[in-house]
């Protein structure tokens, strides 16, 4: 239970149910003498709170900016329902006086009294959210070095001057807020020259600073009131796009899309809005239809520059007359109307986009033909990397591989393929020759199949099992193409109308301003960022380990799970020979009959049900379910948990209790199995390395190898622990092992750093029982700038049962099995 977010929801709905106060009678002078300059409005509402029960409330300072300070005398704190309800029903409007009468907003003092009467401080100890800063006060950054055998890691964070949040045993938590202050991070690299990039690394830097993010609509509230920490409650579906002028930007046509389209045939706006509501239903039912706040959708197009900031347009050109509506090769044009750079605000505060401002170059646009194209690079923001990786993602690829673009159809001459993955993300984003001119934009992305044919032999599925060896990193590299779409004499001719010149210049922007990331999107999604040193991988996998024993041992004790047997549809998965079909889920052998994977992989299995897998040297087995954690593994946490939060619920391991599978093969297999080890002696920052098959990399897998380190074993959770290795859908079941080659545990999940350090570091390391990680959902900001064939897409931390609580399964499933 969130103490705070409902409290302020209640406040909310009880402010328009209370009405009109009687006036209070004339403060006693000793009430007033107690307050400086004998505010009425002060002495009004400190007499009526304390005459309607909501406290031993006191006059405590003035802030250096002139608010007044409060505070409740001694170690009692008042009953927070009663004083909550004093508020809204009794004092609201003495509370609305004193602000006004003392020069600041409502809100500003509303704030103030819901953190003092729930006694939640900021991380500097203070009860105001827009205090002024305090002298040495202020968000710093610390550093902590953190060494083993094989190198060092700088360990950055804000934990050391954090305040914890508030714990109400057996009631709930009212938890803090930490928010990164990005200019204070080591998200980029000091010692990079920009100005010494040259050919295609220097055209796309200077590019991407002409590209954006483009989201058709937004569920905003547009106030002002200040009353919701995230003013957005939905947004469409982020595209991307470029500057065709100083103030028009080209994108998708599907990008424009507002929520009044939603219901037209092939339109997808995204997970924005629940099925079947509008945005004011929407935002009713989540803050219960105060009047306070003015949510509603419609307000235009809004774009993310590269530089952070945000631009608000409108719409002044689609092109829908030759492609129907679900063909996103549609173009539109959007021209800038104001700009801004706090989201937050209402659209009615933004400040007019400038005039004749040169910030954003505009990209020139060549006259093409898909015969005559070659090597190009894409700038653009695919969804599966944004919250991986980061945006503006650039991507390169010869269009003279697929053999399409030499005699592309007569009825589509525009169209052209690239072997290289996008996704709806992506499409609007430019695509550039070497010359740093625009020659079409992603339009679609598309598998090969039968009705295309095979238009990229170079995107074929490889035979070559790890084909790019040793990664830190999973890459989308499946056999999804990029489709797209010549900028044509239609979509000229438009721009003509509006007044855009073509340039034939590529833009020249300063690049000695330019600043180059350093760290990835899901990097700074965490209280702790870890930066390892050179000689370990940016998973904190030693470089001269590359080669170990290990590697190789555990491969051919990996197995593919491929569903169970009599599946139809499953029949491709065990006649592949090439293992270039996504696979279900990955196990590994544990003796030369027993194998590991994850209950999740087999949620439609009993115990005594058959499935099938197939090992790396390429032999099928018919495979029996023994036992899954789902039916008898660990079900609750461990004491602690109550002990700290009471019986608040939330103390169950989960659905899988563990999210452990024991199978037994139908005969022995020729494998060397995985030894156990004793997962309770690992420490932070370990190697580690694991094997799996992870369905976006169906063309260069499977048996992918990624390498990392340890990062924590859960507080309050016996059957899970984390590791910096990346994860992602069929690499389920992996085993991870150390650099013996022995088994400390597997991968079930990935997710979010942060989720993962409220359940490890933060109560191991620092004792925090309720501190929360405010992140920016909507805003993002650029990956490190590597011109690469391939996307990458993983969350840099994962999860899964220690080897401990594996072995106790098997030995109750299989009991005396394994002699370890």
């Amino acid at each position: 239970m969130n103490w705070k977010k409902s409290a302020t929801t209640v406040l909310i709905g009880l402010l328009v149910l209370s009405g009109c106060t009687d006036a209070p009678d004339a403060p006693s002078a000793e009430l007033s003498a107690e307050l400086p300059d004998v505010n009425p409005g002060a002495t009004d509402f400190l007499e009526c709170f304390v005459a309607e029960g909501g406290g031993d409330l006191t006059f405590k300072d003035t802030d250096t900016d002139g608010f007044f300070l409060f505070s409740f005398p001694g170690s009692t704190n008042p009953n927070p329902s009663d004083a909550m309800r004093v508020i809204a029903e009794s004092c609201h409007l003495e509370l609305e006086s004193m602000a006004s009468s003392s020069g600041f907003e409502f809100r500003s003092y509303f704030d103030y009294f819901i953190n003092l009467i729930w006694d939640t401080p900021n991380e500097f100890g203070r009860y105001r959210l827009d205090a002024p800063a305090l002298e040495g006060g202020g968000a710093s950054l610390q550093a902590e070095r953190v060494c083993n055998e094989f190198g060092c890691v700088d360990i950055y964070s804000q934990l050391a001057g954090a305040r914890d949040g508030v714990v109400e045993k057996g009631l709930g938590i009212s938890p803090n807020k930490l928010a990164w202050d990005r200019d204070l991070l080591p998200l980029y690299d000091p010692t990079f020259d920009a100005n010494a990039l040259t050919g295609l690394d220097r055209i796309a830097a200077n590019a991407a600073q002409s590209v954006v993010r483009v989201m058709g609509d937004l569920c905003m509230d547009q106030s002002g009131s200040g009353l919701l920490d995230e003013t957005v409650l939905a947004n469409t579906f982020p595209h991307s796009g470029f500057f065709v002028s100083e103030s028009i930007v080209m994108t998708s046509a599907v990008a424009t899309l507002d929520y009044s389209s939603a219901d037209e045939p092939g339109v997808f706006l995204g997970n924005a809005l629940p099925s079947g509501i509008t945005c004011e239903e929407h935002a009713a039912n989540l803050t219960g239809g105060s009047p306070g706040l003015d949510i509603r959708a419609g307000g235009g197009p809004v774009l993310q520059l590269f530089d952070g900031s945000w631009a608000l347009g409108e719409v002044i050109w689609k092109n829908e007359s030759e492609l129907p509506m679900d063909d996103y090769g549609n173009r539109a044009l959007v021209r800038l109307v104001s700009r801004t750079d706090d989201r937050t605000q209402p659209f009615s505060q933004w400040e007019p986009w400038p005039t004749g401002q040169t910030a954003f170059l505009p990209l020139p646009i060549a006259d093409s033909k898909v015969q005559e194209l070659g090597e190009t690079v894409t700038i653009h923001h695919p969804e599966k990397a944004v919250w991986t990786s980061g945006s503006w993602q650039l991507t390169n690829a010869d269009a003279g591989f697929c053999s399409y673009n030499q005699n592309p159809s007569s009825a589509a001459p525009g169209r052209f393929f690239l072997a290289h993955y996008s996704d709806k993300g992506s499409f609007g984003g430019p695509i550039l020759n070497n010359q740093g001119q625009v020659v079409g934009t992603i339009g679609s992305s598309v598998s090969q199949n039968t009705t295309i044919g095979s238009v990229c032999p170079a995107n074929a599925a490889s035979t070559k099992r790890n084909a790019l060896g040793v990664l830190s990193n999973f890459y989308a590299d499946s056999s999804q193409l990029a489709v797209g779409n010549i900028v044509g004499p239609v979509d000229q001719r438009a721009m003509a109308s509006f007044g855009v010149e073509r340039t034939t210049q590529t833009p020249q922007y300063d690049l000695s301003s330019l600043r180059w990331p350093k760290l990835r999107a899901a990097d700074i999604d965490s209280f702790e960022i870890p930066v390892f040193d050179e000689g370990l991988t940016v998973s904190g996998f030693p470089l001269s380990e590359f080669d170990t024993p290990a590697i190789d041992h555990l491969r051919q004790a990996t197995v593919m799970m491929i569903k169970e047997v009599g599946c139809e549809s499953c029949k491709a998965n065990t006649e592949n020979t090439d293992f270039s079909v996504p696979c279900y889920c990955t196990g590994f052998a544990i003796s030369d009959r027993l194998i590991v994977t994850n209950d999740h992989c087999v949620p439609n299995l009993n115990v005594r049900d058959r499935s099938a897998v197939k090992t790396y040297s390429g032999e099928e087995f018919v495979v029996t379910l023994v036992g899954k954690s789902s039916i008898d593994g660990e079900e609750f946490l461990s004491p602690q948990y109550e002990e700290i939060y009471g019986d608040i619920g939330g103390n169950e391991t989960g659905l899988e209790r563990g999210d452990v599978a024991l199978f037994r093969t139908d005969k022995p297999m020729s494998v060397s199995p995985v030894k156990f080890a004793d997962s309770s002696e690992l420490q932070q920052f370990e190697p580690l390395i694991t094997v799996g098959h992870p369905a976006y990399m169906s063309r260069t897998g499977p048996f992918v190898t990624s390498v990392g380190s340890f990062h924590s074993a859960s507080y309050f959770n016996r059957t899970v622990q984390s590791y910096h290795l990346p994860a992602d859908s069929g690499a389920s079941g992996s085993a991870v092992v150390n650099l013996q080659g022995e088994l400390v545990g597997q991968i079930a999940h990935g997710g979010p750093k942060r989720v993962v350090e409220t359940e490890s570091t933060l109560l191991q390391k620092y004792d925090f029982k309720a501190l929360e990680l405010k992140v920016d959902q909507i805003g993002s900001f650029p990956a490190p700038f590597v011109i690469q064939n391939r996307v990458p897409i993983s969350l840099p931390v994962s999860g899964g049962a220690p080897s401990n609580y594996i072995l106790e399964l098997v030995n109750k499933w299989a009991p005396g099995e394994i002699t370890q």
